[in-house]
């Protein structure tokens, strides 16, 4: 039997922020300079998903495999959708680091982390901060 949702629990579903404002949030809380390493990313997002704290902000990113890397498509999509928006820059000639420019995050910031409660801004704060640990040299 199929479970139908309430008006209002598919306007809150159409307006909550999507898997793109959530990366593009976390990139905004990391320095404008980061390690572009997919196998890096990928790794750190899955350890993250198993947290408890990070579950419900990371639920929609799924990860199959673990050789050589556990892998979200979601996550690479994103990635690839930032970049195509110019929130996200990757430098040439080798793209091993990812750059956001002031522009793009004065964006993300006006744009984007508005749509976040104050505890979701709070554990977005926390996991780019986790995430500097292992993307930042």
């Amino acid at each position: 039997m199929k479970e139908t949702k309430s008006r209002e629990e598919r306007i809150a579903e159409l307006l909550s922020p999507s898997a793109d404002d959530i990366i593009a949030a976390i990139v905004a809380f990391l320095p404008q300079v980061f390690s572009a390493d997919y196998q890096t990313i990928h790794r750190a997002f899955a350890t993250f998903k198993q947290k408890k704290e990070y579950q419900d902000i990371l639920q929609d990113f799924e990860f199959v495999g673990t050789s050589p890397y556990p892998y979200s498509p979601l996550l690479e999509r994103v990635l690839s959708r930032l970049q195509e928006d110019r929130l996200l820059s990757a430098r040439n000639p080798d793209y091993q680091v990812y750059l956001t420019s002031d522009t793009s995050r004065t964006a993300i910031q006006q744009r984007i982390i508005t749509k976040f409660s104050e505890l979701q801004k709070r554990k977005l704060k926390k996991l780019a901060e986790e995430l500097e640990k292992v993307l930042v040299e």
